[in-house]
């Protein structure tokens, strides 16, 4: 069971929604506590449902997105730790057609990175180890390929690992709020080191 859960709509006709950590909205029925029907959305819901009505046709939305204190260093649970955790505002009405969402899962890269002959040194990657777990785990988190809010760097594509030092040293990504500068915490050295220690990793979770 995820300890972080969505907030909780009841309704007049005997129903309570919630979404939850697996990625799942679900509708019980507020006497039994039975599930009468639930919809996967991908990514983590923390967020309360809400309800209204427009031209007589009553909607029930809930925003799916994963974050808060704990949310943004840890993943969720079950199915949705294989997509990546993007904000989503779902809207669901009685006997309503909804097309499934255009979700982003997880993707693995070991082919990729070993087509462009990308390879871990074992001795960097021990260095890397140690100062991975200093100034990046606090917010990728562990490299165990399950999908977060930040990256799981064993998600990390080819091209980027091509420019690897533009972006874990001059920051190019921050403009897009992405990775920001650590050219004032690492050297040319200890970023490659790091890399060595990820490319390892990832190479040894997603065997092919």
């Amino acid at each position: 069971p995820n300890e972080y859960n969505g907030g909780t709509l009841a309704t007049a006709g005997d129903l309570v929604f919630q979404g939850n950590g697996e990625a799942e909205f679900v509708a019980y029925h507020a006497g039994s506590g039975q599930v009468l029907w639930k919809y996967f959305t991908g990514t983590a819901i923390i967020a309360p449902p809400v309800t209204y009505r427009v031209a007589g046709t009553q909607y029930v939305s809930v925003l799916a997105g994963w974050g808060g204190s704990r949310g943004l260093r840890h993943p969720p649970s079950g199915r949705a730790q294989e997509y990546f955790q993007e904000g989503i505002l779902f809207t669901f009405k009685l006997d309503g057609l909804a097309p499934p969402p255009a979700l982003t899962k997880s993707t693995r890269r070991v082919s990729d990175l070993k087509t462009a002959g990308l390879a871990a040194d074992a001795r960097e990657a021990v260095r890397g180890e140690k100062l991975y777990s200093d100034h990046c785990s606090g917010c990728h988190g562990p490299i165990d390929g399950k999908a977060g809010v930040i990256p799981d760097l064993a998600t990390t594509p080819v091209a980027y690992h091509q420019i690897w030092s533009q972006v874990v040293l001059d920051g190019i990504l921050a403009q897009s709020k992405g990775m920001p500068s650590f050219k004032d915490r690492l050297t040319e050295e200890e970023a490659r080191a790091i890399q060595h220690f990820v490319i390892q990793e990832t190479l040894g979770l997603f065997q092919e």
